[in-house]
């Protein structure tokens, strides 16, 4: 925000769209940072891995990709009043008496719920993992048909 107060075009450096174009796309992934909410530390630890040699943003909206991915299919396969608990525990971090009071469930209860998704969370994301590197079958592509008509 400093150096864009002193600014001065100069157009042999780039053009003036160029500029523009680099300002906007900055501002809109410091506005998308700040309107994700930071995960919490279970949700941290159960990452998927990172792929050696690909750029660090790269390698950032992969995560976050496959977290988001894997986010959906758990609400999927949960009753919607297990993935609230969930996402209030995990995804906003919120702490278990707020939790409690607002759904009425006990810690305990809230605890189970927390473990019972994290864990089908892990599976979900190794389920992924293990998909996006499984090449595609090309035996089957040059295979011969077999449909008798």
């Amino acid at each position: 925000h400093q150096q864009l107060q002193t600014f001065i075009y100069e157009p042999e450096h780039c053009r003036f769209r160029s500029f523009l174009f680099k300002v906007a796309e900055n501002l809109s992934r410091n506005l998308r940072r700040k309107c994700t909410p930071a995960p919490s530390a279970e949700l941290k630890k159960i990452q998927p891995d990172t792929v050696p040699g690909l750029d660090e943003e790269i390698m950032r909206e992969y995560q976050n990709f496959m977290l988001e991915r894997s986010l959906l299919i758990l609400k999927g396969s949960v009753d919607s009043e297990t993935y609230l608990v969930f996402e209030m525990l995990i995804v906003e971090n919120r702490p278990i008496p707020d939790v409690a009071a607002i759904t009425g469930k006990t810690a305990n209860a809230l605890y189970g719920i927390k473990h019972r998704c994290l864990k089908k969370l892990q599976k979900i994301i190794a389920r992924l993992e293990a998909a996006l590197e499984t090449p595609p079958d090309t035996d089957s592509a040059s295979a011969p048909s077999t449909t008798v008509r």
